[in-house]
């Protein structure tokens, strides 16, 4: 489903902890908007990780009301995991990803 036709926001916005969003650049402005409006908290966590587990993987953490933004200005693009929940600000300490040689 798109960012659009999810019909209750609200119920995702408090059911969990953490959403992972698969495929979900593309609708990311609708999908945030969407979710602030069922109720999660504008300063949630999200951390978007492009092209994961490949030698050109990149991730940008960010809060919920200024995530877009800062997406569109790191020009982030399909394919990228969208993670929205406190576990978005563990992607520092748990970056084992960088540290491994390639």
């Amino acid at each position: 489903a798109n960012a659009g036709t999810i019909a209750r926001w609200s119920k995702l916005a408090s059911a969990v902890d953490t959403i992972v969003i698969l495929m979900g650049v593309e609708p990311l402005e609708t999908t945030a908007a969407k979710l602030m409006e069922g109720g999660l908290d504008p300063d949630t966590p999200v951390a978007i990780i492009e092209q994961g587990t490949s030698k050109n993987q990149r991730s940008l953490i960010g809060k919920l009301n200024t995530i877009t933004k800062e997406a569109r200005e790191r020009n982030v693009k399909a394919p990228a995991v969208i993670v929205v929940g406190k576990v978005a600000t563990l992607g520092e300490k748990l970056s084992w990803f960088k540290k491994t040689p390639r």
